[in-house]
């Protein structure tokens, strides 16, 4: 009988000891999926400002069209003109949509890797860091 109590005890030990090491394994790899996660849209986020360069570049170069380096993809939209036309004959201003609030001078920056920026939970640029 004893030794029956006593196995009881052991696989009841067992099994908390089990259960916990799976919830710390799963916190960890919660945690480091989420890093990625991130990362990922940090990426994407960046791989949008490296397009929007080359773009702003081809319309300096080909359609001798100056942008201003305060400018930010939204004032484009909203005011239109050669501008806007200039960006969409080289790429779709809307492919711009999660770096909207940059302005050409951040993204400059980001670009050559003199600032860090965030980004929400959508991928979409917030503000440097």
């Amino acid at each position: 009988m004893k030794s029956r109590s006593k196995r009881e005890k052991i696989i009841k030990i067992r099994k908390i000891i089990i259960t916990t090491l799976i919830v710390i394994l799963s916190s960890t790899l919660i945690n480091s999926y989420m890093g990625y996660k991130k990362t990922s849209k940090k990426i994407e986020v960046k791989k949008s400002i490296r397009e929007l360069i080359l773009v702003l570049e081809s319309a300096r170069v080909n359609d001798d069209i100056d942008f201003s380096d305060i400018e930010t993809i939204s004032d484009i939209k909203v005011n239109g003109g050669e501008k806007l036309e200039a960006i969409n004959k080289y790429s779709n201003i809307n492919d711009f949509n999660n770096i909207e609030a940059l302005t050409i001078e951040d993204a400059k920056k980001i670009i050559n890797d003199e600032e860090d920026f965030e980004v929400n939970n959508k991928g979409q640029f917030v503000k440097l860091k």
